[in-house]
């Protein structure tokens, strides 16, 4: 079921900085940014079908844009998923985290011809219409 919302993900820049898991470089020249797979289109169709608008969020008309942060390894996996900014209540923050958590494996950075760890931030945007 669809609750009236708008995510505008992606149209927002994701913001990602890359790290080697050994030494913990910070990579700032990346070939290949992380996206999910598929790219923002399937990303977007992933949340719409995916993504519910919680009933104590809707009922007390909470709106607000979450920020989600994770880690996207090596091979793809996602990991570390936490909410950094956004409404703390109706649970906006917990769905956010949820839907990351279940995204599957995304396209990891690439640095140097190699794949390397990254951390994403990630804002997802929930509106009442």
């Amino acid at each position: 079921m669809k609750f009236p919302l708008t995510i505008l993900l992606f149209i927002i820049a994701i913001h990602c900085s890359a790290q080697e898991t050994s030494a913990d470089t910070v990579y700032t020249n990346v070939d290949v940014h992380a996206e999910y797979r598929g790219g923002e289109y399937a990303f977007l169709h992933y949340l719409d079908l995916h993504l519910h608008y919680p009933f104590d969020a809707r009922h007390n008309s909470i709106q607000g844009t979450v920020v989600v942060e994770f880690v996207v390894n090596t091979d793809g996996k996602v990991s570390d998923v936490q909410a950094t900014g956004g409404p703390t209540e109706g649970g906006l923050r917990e769905e956010a985290v949820r839907v990351i958590k279940q995204s599957g494996k995304w396209k990891p950075v690439i640095a140097d011809g190699h794949p390397v760890k990254s951390r994403i931030h990630q804002p997802i945007v929930f509106t009442l219409q």
